[in-house]
C-alpha cells in the first residue's frame, strides 16, 4: 500500500472538513491492509485514528482503538519498534484526554524506553514526548518532574532552528508552570526565553506579544 498517498487523502479530507469522509476512510485503509497483509499500514493509520478520535473527544473509541493496535503490533510480532512507541505515545495522549493520567505515563514510559533502545539521546522524537509527559504529570500535581520533562523537550528543540516556534512554545510553557509554583523569575526568564525564539518571525507577532505580556506579569510578581 503506498502510506503516503494514503495519509495525504487523510489530510486532504480534514483540509476539506469531511470528517465523516476522513473516518470512513481511515476504517476502510486498515481493512484493506489487513487484506493485503501490509502490518505498518495497518498501525500507521490505526494510529491517525487514535489523534482522530481523541481530537473528536470521542476518548472511548481512541482508547478502544489504542488497545486493538496494540494487541495487533503484539500478535504479530513487532513489539519495540517506532510504530510500537508511536502507539504507546497516541495511546497515552488519549488515555490522557481521557481522564487516565496514571495510565497515560505508564504508556509514555514504555514509549521512551523503545526510543532509548532505538534512538539518538537528542532525536526529535523525543521533544513530543517530553512534552506529552509533562502535561499528565502536572495533572498529576507533580510539578517537579514535569518540570524536568518540558526542560529535557527545550534542550532538544533549542538546538534546533527549524522547529522555532515549538521551542518557543515550550518554554512558553515552561513559564506557566513555574508561575503556577509561584517562581517569578524562572518564569520571567522562560517567557523571555520564548520571545527571543520568534522575535524576528513576523507570521508570529501574535504569539510574540502573547509571550511578551506573559513576562511582563511575571516580573511584575519577582520579590512580592
Amino acid at each position: 500500500m503506498d502510506i503516503n498517498a494514503i495519509l495525504n487523502q487523510i489530510d486532504t479530507y480534514f483540509a476539506q472538513a469531511r470528517l465523516e469522509d476522513a473516518e470512513r476512510y481511515m476504517l476502510q485503509q486498515v481493512q484493506a491492509a489487513d487484506a493485503e497483509g501490509d502490518k505498518e499500514a495497518h498501525i500507521t493509520v490505526a494510529n491517525e485514528l487514535i489523534g482522530f478520535y481523541r481530537a473528536r473527544k470521542r476518548h472511548a473509541e481512541s482508547v478502544k482503538i489504542t488497545e486493538e493496535t496494540l494487541d495487533f503490533i503484539r500478535a504479530n510480532g513487532l513489539e519495540n519498534t517506532i510504530n510500537h512507541a508511536t502507539t504507546f505515545l497516541n495511546g497515552g495522549t488519549a488515555y490522557r484526554f481521557a481522564g487516565d493520567s496514571n495510565k497515560a505515563m505508564e504508556y509514555f514510559m514504555n514509549c521512551e524506553k523503545i526510543y532509548k533502545a532505538s534512538l539518538p539521546p537528542t532525536d526529535y522524537h523525543y521533544a513530543g514526548l517530553y512534552n506529552n509527559m509533562s502535561s499528565a504529570l502536572v495533572d498529576m500535581k507533580d510539578y517537579e518532574k514535569a518540570g524536568v520533562c518540558l526542560n529535557a523537550a527545550a534542550y532538544i528543540v533549542d538546538a534546533m532552528p527549524e522547529h522555532a516556534e515549538e521551542a518557543a512554545v515550550t518554554h512558553a510553557n515552561l513559564a506557566g508552570l513555574y508561575s503556577q509554583q509561584g517562581k517569578w523569575q524562572e518564569a520571567a526568564d522562560e517567557a523571555d526565553k520564548a520571545c527571543a525564539k520568534i522575535s524576528n518571525m513576523p507570521s508570529l507577532l501574535l504569539e510574540y506579544q502573547q509571550f511578551k505580556a506573559m513576562g511582563d506579569v511575571f516580573r511584575s510578581k519577582i520579590g512580592k
